[in-house]
C-alpha cells in the first residue's frame, strides 16, 4: 500500500491539501556527455507513482494513484459534488495525467468531473519552473474559471499534480 503524509496547504480557500511531497531529495551528480545535468532523486511513494505516470507514461500506476486519492477523500469527506482538474501548463503532452486521474477518481467516488471548468487563458511556465511562488492558481497564473457553479456545485475541489518548489 502506498504511504502518504497529507500536508495542509494554507491559502485563500477553505481547505487545501497535498497528499505528500513529490520529491524528498535531489542531489546534483554532474553533467552527462551531452551537458545535461544529472540528479539522484528520491521521491515519496506517491511521488514515484506520479513521476512514472507523468514522465514515463506508465499507465499501470493509475489505479494505485486513484486508490490513494480516494482513500484520503473518504477519510476527509468534504462532501464534494464536482471535481475540477487544473489545466496543464504543457498542453502538448498527448495524455494529460491530471485529467486522467480526475476522471478515474470521479468514477471511483461517483462524483461529477468538469474537465473544462478552468481553462488556460495564456501560456505560463510549468509550476516546477516557478521558484518562490506562493500562489498556484488565479488570473495571474493564466487560469480562467468558467461561470459558477458548474453542474450546480456550490464549491470547487481542484485536482492538480505539481512538483513545484515553494508551493508547500
Amino acid at each position: 500500500m502506498t504511504t502518504v503524509r497529507p500536508i495542509r496547504l494554507p491559502g485563500r480557500w477553505r481547505y487545501g491539501f497535498a497528499l505528500d511531497y513529490h520529491t524528498v531529495s535531489s542531489t546534483y551528480l554532474g553533467d552527462d556527455e551531452y551537458g545535461h545535468p544529472m540528479f539522484d532523486t528520491r521521491r515519496s511513494d506517491l511521488g514515484e507513482l506520479l513521476y512514472r505516470r507523468k514522465y514515463r507514461s506508465d499507465a499501470s500506476v493509475l489505479d494505485e494513484i486513484v486508490q490513494v486519492a480516494a482513500r484520503f477523500y473518504r477519510s476527509w469527506n468534504p462532501g464534494a459534488t464536482v471535481i475540477v482538474p487544473v489545466p496543464p501548463s504543457r498542453s502538448s503532452r498527448p495524455q494529460q495525467p491530471v485529467s486522467m486521474i480526475a476522471a478515474a477518481l470521479g468514477g471511483q467516488l461517483s462524483i461529477t468531473v468538469e474537465q473544462n471548468a478552468i481553462t488556460r487563458a495564456r501560456e505560463v511556465p510549468e509550476l516546477k519552473d516557478i521558484y518562490g511562488s506562493t500562489t498556484a492558481c488565479g488570473p495571474s497564473k493564466g487560469l480562467t474559471v468558467s461561470p459558477c457553479p458548474p453542474s450546480g456545485a456550490s464549491e470547487y475541489y481542484c485536482w492538480t499534480i505539481s512538483t513545484g518548489p515553494g508551493l508547500l
